[in-house]
């Protein structure tokens, strides 16, 4: 385990083509942690960062971490017949069906799991998709290893996995150089509607979450703030405070944390 990890880091500090170092300067990142925010809503949000991204080059970079009320979402290479129950069985389960520009096939979203949308300009950062992946999946497997779980890459597939399960799922968008959409770790969310899709069109694949493998409830006030410090570390970004009254988005972030979920409150 010892030379595992040791071989890993040293990984995350090479450019996974030419074998050249990463060269970061410190730059800032504001960390929205939000609660419960329905899909569209978060969505929009994004999209309303990424553009003020591309206009202005000042403009920060954000990581949101939040849940997701049940939805379903089809990537921009989803196929329909990845989902195993028909329109009508997802509206008498109350959920959503969405379409988005993301990489990837369906995957489900539902309260108990951490969502990430990093929103980065890569240029900025010197990265390519290829090596943002490895460092996100990187993000997520020391997060693991805070709570003894050996996570693991699976070549090929994009994603984090536990004893051959999969426990994170990834899918990107990039625009002009500005990364969004991002990860989902299941925590403590529910598997079955996993049953209900291929999940990331990998027949056969099982989805697992913390609380299974540690047989125990994660608090995820503590996730949240172990995984926010390794992609802080990791992506060499500094938190900031005090963007936000810039953004005028202090009434829009306050009415996503009126839904209360597990281990979240509003002193985060």
């Amino acid at each position: 385990m010892g030379k595992e990890v040791k071989e890993n880091r040293q990984q995350v500090l090479l450019v996974r083509e030419g074998q050249k170092k990463y060269n970061f300067s410190m730059k800032k990142v504001v960390w929205l942690n939000l609660g419960l925010v329905p899909y569209q809503a978060a969505w929009d949000l994004q999209k309303f960062l990424v553009d003020q991204k591309k206009t202005d080059p000042l403009f920060p970079d954000f990581l949101i971490l939040l849940e997701h009320p049940p939805v379903l979402t089809l990537g921009r290479w989803g196929r329909v017949g990845n989902i195993l129950v028909d329109r009508h069985r997802l509206q008498e389960l109350r959920i959503d069906l969405v379409r988005c520009e993301r990489g990837g096939q369906v995957t489900y979203h539902g309260p108990g799991q951490l969502v990430g949308y990093p929103v980065l300009n890569l240029k900025h950062l010197g990265l390519g998709i290829r090596d943002y992946v490895f460092l996100l999946e990187e993000v997520i497997i020391r997060a693991l290893a805070d709570y003894d779980l050996r996570a693991s890459r699976k070549a090929g597939y994009p994603g984090v996995w536990v004893e051959g399960e999969k426990i994170a799922s990834l899918g990107l968008a990039v625009q002009e150089g500005i990364a969004f959409h991002g990860f989902a770790l299941n925590y403590g969310v529910d598997l079955e509607p996993f049953r209900w899709i291929i999940p990331c069109g990998l027949s056969g694949v099982r989805m697992t979450s913390m609380d299974r493998l540690k047989g125990k409830t994660v608090e995820a006030k503590g996730l949240r703030r172990r995984l926010a410090g390794h992609f802080e570390e990791i992506f060499n970004l500094k938190p900031v405070s005090g963007e936000l009254e810039k953004m005028n988005l202090k009434k829009w972030l306050e009415n996503c944390k009126k839904i209360p979920i597990r281990g979240f409150d509003e002193q985060n």
